[in-house]
């Protein structure tokens, strides 16, 4: 004699109702393309930054640079001494 759970008489797999099974299969099924898209979509980020870095890391040095070459000019008209321009000097530099 067969489970009920497998004939069509009972109320199982032929009439459509899975159970906790069916609930078990769709969560994993909807785990799995969200780790899929997760996956796909931190590869896409990494390559979209992947160009861009080049762009950010030469504006940050150019910014570096600039506000080394003001504190340079402060300290060559005297506005500052030379503890604070040591100081300052070792706080912009990378």
């Amino acid at each position: 004699m067969m489970h009920p759970m497998f004939t069509h008489a009972g109320n199982g797999i032929a009439r459509g109702s899975f159970g906790w099974i069916g609930l078990a299969y769709l969560i994993a099924h909807v785990l799995l393309w969200a780790a899929v898209i997760f996956i796909a979509a931190k590869l896409i980020n990494k390559y979209l930054n992947k160009t861009g870095d080049t762009k950010k890391s030469t504006a940050a040095a150019e910014k570096n640079d600039s506000a080394l070459m003001i504190l340079r000019e402060r300290y060559a008209k005297g506005e500052i001494d030379d503890e604070e321009y040591k100081k300052k000097k070792t706080n912009l530099e990378p």
